[in-house]
């Protein structure tokens, strides 16, 4: 874990020089490799698409679109999937939790 110092000093390195900040805009990942949208995870209003595939059922589509930046989008539905919970929180988390219910493999 950072200490104090190295945290304010990256902080002012991004506040005070425009290309880091221009540069960091779009997206907020720690890992850059792990971002949903390729350095564009922030985005507003995104209409995005989502293929389930299954074994023996055809893909199953579905649209959805942001409020906000994607990446909450995202994260929300990656808890859905996982998070009994949150199972009917959405059309496609439904689908999930069918499957899962059916122990049926889905990508």
């Amino acid at each position: 874990m950072s200490n104090m110092a190295t945290i304010i000093k990256r902080h002012n390195v991004m506040i005070l020089n425009p290309q880091v900040l221009a540069a960091n805009q779009g997206c907020n990942c720690r890992i850059k490799a792990n971002c949903p949208l390729d350095g564009a995870c922030l985005t507003p209003s995104v209409v995005y698409k989502a293929t389930v595939l299954t074994e023996d059922e055809p893909p199953m589509h579905y649209i959805g679109m942001t409020e906000h930046e994607f990446k909450t989008r995202y994260r929300n539905h990656k808890l859905s999937f996982n998070n009994p919970k949150y199972a009917a929180a959405t059309t496609l988390s439904s689908h999930i939790w069918d499957l899962k219910k059916s122990k049926k493999p889905s990508q």
